[in-house]
């Protein structure tokens, strides 16, 4: 076997190139999955609904516990039964696999394999499928399974790569004799396995045990490791002779660990870190670093296959961000809007407006005119997004369309689920030269209301196409909806419902 090449304490870091900027972000609470980009990367499934990646817009519904997204169809964890099924994005059944209870999957490049570890009753199981048709090709127990998965992948010929804890043993504790007896699960340091495309098995060892944090990239062919004292690398999955050391080291993070994201072959990725991401671009034995991005608790990144969109997401966000030239970069431009009582402005950090530490309600925004206003009629706070970066550098939008937009009062609505818990977000922006809205909350029956308003000019009001998703389905409704634009600057005055 190939030995690694030693690396250096200390590697000097170049001048960082390329820079990103926030696309938009959308808001979700309390959801059990994380976004799922589909293969075809043009949509997004985020709360059960699905967005387009460009503009972050609500397309429709998206079917319960989207693992993976493949066109026209999905992936999904059966949670009652166990198994995975392909379901149709309207979540009609197309086929049913048993199984354990699904805990990670991966999608090959080609949307042709899918590899999944799932927990049985004996341990775990890494198995390969054929893509559309969900059929098993072939699996494996993990010898001694049962702890966390760092990294799954597979490549376009179906072999399947785990790395993960094995050696899992669990233990009684001392506990408070209220509570009786408890137990603590112990594992060894994470190692990796290699299932072939002939249901053979390998100990991966090209790959050292023990290793804080381990990502591959979409071709499973390069692997990017953390190491427990901060050290990073990059190497071919199989070649440790080849491995590539990342200038600096990671600080130690708790919050969820350090997130990895990876383009196909290697040509561009990220760590999170500590209270910041770091990206890096690849040109052969060469590592040209971006500039870093500072957002801290990052729970997960993902790159779009030519590695000019970053997903990430921090806490209950998601946040788009997109790269360019150097040249094609420029500040967004600022408003100088009164802001009256009952909005709050969002200070700027560098030039972006952004809530430090993620503080109260109030959660980063992209570049643009965001404001919060307080409607004690509807339960809570709505964040108002008044433009994104893409829309404001219209110069031909008038300036007063960018002025207070807010929920006056919305008629013939199913308010019979109750006040509403959780408002997300309303987002407006012009198409085909019409305003637009868009607004996402939760009621206290846990029932989700996506209201997307189109403003009819020449009364002043708007149609509204109502979508109400429970755990049986979603359906439309058209309604219509009053809502008031103060485009002079003053504060909107907000009235009873029904007024």
């Amino acid at each position: 076997m190939d030995e690694p090449t030693p690396l250096p304490e200390a590697t000097p870091r170049p001048a960082p190139t390329t820079r990103w900027s926030p696309h938009y972000h959308r808001t979700c609470r309390g959801s059990i999955t994380p976004p799922v980009l589909s293969t075809a990367q043009d949509q997004v499934v985020l709360c059960n609904g699905r967005f387009s990646l460009a503009e972050g817009r609500y397309e429709a519904s998206a079917p319960l516990g989207v693992l993976a997204l493949l066109g026209d169809a999905a992936i999904t964890d059966d949670y009652d039964g166990g198994g995975v099924s392909l379901r149709h994005l309207d979540g009609g059944l197309v086929r049913h696999a048993e199984g354990g209870s699904p805990e990670h999957v991966a999608v090959s490049h080609d949307g042709r394999w899918l590899a999944l570890i799932d927990r049985t009753r004996d341990g775990q199981r890494l198995s390969a499928w054929l893509l559309p048709e969900l059929r098993r090709h072939h699996a494996t127990e993990v010898p001694d399974g049962g702890g966390r998965t760092l990294a799954l992948a597979v490549d376009t010929e179906g072999r399947a790569r785990w790395y993960g804890e094995r050696g899992c043993r669990v233990r009684e504790v001392e506990c408070p004799a209220s509570v009786g007896p408890c137990h603590q699960r112990l594992c060894d340091p994470p190692q990796g396995l290699v299932l072939e495309p002939d249901g053979k098995t390998r100990d991966w060892a090209a790959v050292p045990p023990g290793l804080e944090a381990l990502a591959m990239d979409p071709d499973a062919a390069w692997v990017l490791a953390v190491e427990v004292d901060g050290t990073r690398w990059l190497q071919p999955v199989d070649e440790p002779s080849a491995r590539l050391p990342i200038p600096g080291r990671s600080a130690a993070t708790e919050w969820p660990g350090h997130a990895i994201a990876l383009t196909p072959g290697a040509t561009t990725f990220a760590v999170s870190d500590a209270d910041h991401v770091e990206a890096w671009t690849r040109d052969g034995d060469r590592l040209r670093p971006h500039h870093p991005l500072p957002y801290s608790e990052v729970g997960s990144l993902a790159f779009t296959a030519d590695g000019s969109e970053l997903l990430l997401t921090q806490r209950d966000d998601l946040v788009v961000l997109r790269t360019r030239p150097p040249a094609e970069l420029s500040p967004a431009p600022s408003y100088d809007l009164p802001a009256p009582d009952g909005w709050v402005r969002a200070p700027e950090v560098d030039g972006v407006p952004t809530w430090p530490e993620n503080e109260g309600s109030f959660w980063p925004n992209e570049p643009g005119i965001v404001a919060w206003y307080g409607d004690e009629e509807v339960g809570g706070d709505f964040r108002v997004v008044v433009g994104d970066r893409a829309e404001i550098a219209r110069p031909e939008l008038p300036v007063d369309e960018w002025a207070r937009v807010v929920l006056d009062r919305i008629d013939d609505l199913p308010w019979e689920h109750g006040r509403i818990a959780f408002p997300h977000t309303l987002h407006t922006w012009v198409e085909d030269g019409q305003r637009r809205l868009e607004l996402h909350y939760t009621t206290q029956d846990g029932c989700e209301h996506y209201e997307v308003a189109q403003r009819v000019a020449e009364h002043g009001s708007w149609l509204v196409r109502h979508e109400l998703r429970t755990f049986e389905g979603a359906s439309w409704r058209d309604a219509w909806a009053a809502l008031v634009v103060a485009q002079d600057g003053a504060p909107p005055v907000p009235r009873k419902r029904g007024s």
